[in-house]
């Protein structure tokens, strides 16, 4: 790929301003759990050349990174958005909104304490994300420890509550939370949705992040579970998508992805993520596997950005 002076320097430009920003992201702690050596790393799998660094610096540009502080406005929010859409809403229409803030704070503590919480789990494995929402809920927000459990600790003793609220970080294809749905059982070997109905319990799913398409597909199909997302991306936020934001315009975005596809080739590591997805999302400490497998796969000639349970696979 030629470029003329005036592409070249736009080139450089934009190389020399994505470092500076990437600095600015680490120093302030937005990208919470990276470190500016491990930026430099992962850069470096990309060729020294202009285009290649470029394309490498157009990721970074578009990395959408959500902080430990981030994740926990965003959890409390949910929270706040539940309670409020199923209760608190109802109440300020039955009194014609004349309701004082000290009535609305008491009506949401109480709601709060009639609420059990527990972490979408893959295969019960605990260092699922599903885990983390748990822990910021009881550590940070105040969510009493009696508040939370696991789905398959549920049993009688369950049954005073009036909602149950299944919590995640995030949700891509939606395959591993239909998958949850279809298989968790309670300690009497109930299924779980079943056992919220027969208990006449509520029934929520919270995820602080969602691919748009995946959130109204499940909303439009699932029935007896109230599916709520905080922060939804779209399609423009694909990288390789005709629409891309991350590229200037399509004719960029399929000469990056050419280029990129034949570096990936070389060291075995796919381009798109899970069903095909191709996001740039990270959470503190988390990668979903439908961001590009460029960020979070390991191989003996790629260095990862970010590591997963199955970065190695």
């Amino acid at each position: 790929m030629d470029n003329t002076v005036e592409e070249s320097n736009f080139i450089e430009d934009y190389i020399d301003s994505t470092s500076l920003f990437v600095k600015f992201m680490i120093a302030s702690k937005q990208w919470s759990s990276l470190s500016l050596r491990e930026v430099n790393i992962w850069k470096n799998n990309f060729d020294s050349n202009l285009v290649s660094q470029y394309y490498s610096s157009r990721l970074l540009s578009h990395f959408l990174y959500y902080s430990e502080h981030d994740m926990e406005l965003m959890l409390k929010k949910g929270v706040e958005d539940i309670i409020v859409n199923s209760v608190i809403l109802q109440e300020q229409l039955k009194s014609n909104f004349s309701c004082l803030p000290q009535d609305l704070s008491h009506i949401y503590n109480s709601e709060i304490s009639k609420t059990l919480f527990i972490p979408l789990l893959d295969k019960n494995k605990p260092h699922e994300s599903g885990n983390q929402m748990a822990r910021i809920l009881v550590q940070k927000l105040g969510i009493s420890q009696s508040n939370t459990t696991f789905h398959y600790d549920l049993s009688d003793l369950h049954s005073k509550y009036t909602r149950v609220v299944i919590v995640d970080d995030c949700i891509g294809s939606g395959h591993q939370f239909t998958d949850f749905l279809d298989t968790a059982q309670t300690r009497d070997n109930s299924f779980l949705m079943k056992w919220c109905s027969d208990n006449n319990i509520q029934l929520f799913y919270l995820s602080l992040i969602g691919f748009k398409n995946t959130v109204e597909r499940l909303n439009n199909t699932m029935t007896n579970i109230s599916i709520h997302c905080v922060q939804l991306v779209d399609e423009c936020l694909r990288v390789f998508n005709d629409e891309s934001y991350v590229w200037t315009d399509k004719s960029e975005m399929i000469n990056a992805k050419e280029h990129i596809q034949s570096i990936l080739n070389s060291v075995e590591v796919p381009l798109m993520g899970y069903n095909n997805l191709d996001f740039l999302v990270a959470m503190h400490s988390n990668i979903p596997d439908w961001s590009l497998p460029l960020l979070w796969k390991s191989r003996d000639n790629w260095q990862l950005l970010m590591r997963r349970k199955n970065s190695d696979d």
